[in-house]
């Protein structure tokens, strides 16, 4: 079953399609495990935009400025990338430059 199944946040480890994928090495806090927490967190399929992704991480409106436009998109990426050394599947996260959210092929109906 392909399907997003879970996350554990402290592991750094995304449950999805039968594996366990680590997106964090020794459960360390990363991009990925921000923004995988952030969008696990999110209701329906709904697109998180990325400032209200920052915001979540907790980075004020002047630190945003600070931030690399691309930071969230490659954070998604790098998701993208574990999932596919696992599952050969390439689209678990939809992410472009401005939002992303969990591809909602791979949600369950009832989230």
């Amino acid at each position: 079953i392909k399907i997003y199944e879970g996350f554990d946040k402290k592991k750094g480890i995304l449950k999805f399609a039968g594996q366990e994928i680590e997106l964090a090495k020794k459960g360390k806090e990363t991009d990925a495990v921000l923004l995988m927490e952030t969008l696990v967190n999110t209701k329906n399929n709904d697109w998180k935009h990325n400032d209200e992704i920052l915001s979540d991480w907790g980075y004020n409106d002047d630190d945003q400025k600070e931030t690399p436009k691309n930071k969230v998109y490659f954070a998604g990426l790098k998701i993208n990338q574990a999932v596919v050394l696992k599952t050969q599947i390439e689209d678990c996260i939809e992410c472009n430059t401005s939002k992303a959210r969990i591809n909602p092929k791979y949600r369950k109906v009832d989230e």
